[in-house]
């Protein structure tokens, strides 16, 4: 029995512990490790975050566009983000941008006035 209750909790309490060790290591991080570790853990939950776009980091020959910067949560918390766009994205244009902890899913404009008051309040402070 006492084999029995040993493998139950090694089978869950493993995964577990391993996938909160995991969204502890990768809270805050922009690399490519954090964002393929954020993509397959199911303890970090998808959200969005707000940013006013800058001038690109880099644009690779192919005219891909990267991107880092600081995002602001729709409570008005910040968070590094990094993404690439397809192509060089409009200076100070806002963006929508889903994520899951580092994972970049997409990210679209929006509206200022579409943007929570919180955010507005972050975004024109930062600048």
């Amino acid at each position: 029995m006492k084999k029995i209750v040993y493998a139950l909790v090694l089978i869950i309490g493993l995964p577990l512990l391993v996938g909160f060790g995991a969204k502890v290591a990768t809270t805050n991080s922009t690399s490519d490790i954090a964002s393929a570790v954020d993509s397959l853990n199911p303890l970090v939950r998808p959200s969005t975050v707000y940013v006013k776009t800058v001038a690109p980091q880099k644009v690779d020959h192919h005219g891909m566009a990267f991107y880092q910067q600081m995002a602001v949560t729709k409570d008005g918390g910040t968070r590094p983000i990094a993404f690439m766009g397809m192509k060089e994205l409009q200076v100070d244009h806002y963006l929508a941008i889903d994520i899951k902890g580092a994972y970049v899913k997409t990210y679209r404009e929006v509206a200022r006035e579409d943007l929570p008051a919180a955010v507005l309040a972050e975004i024109d402070e930062e600048k």
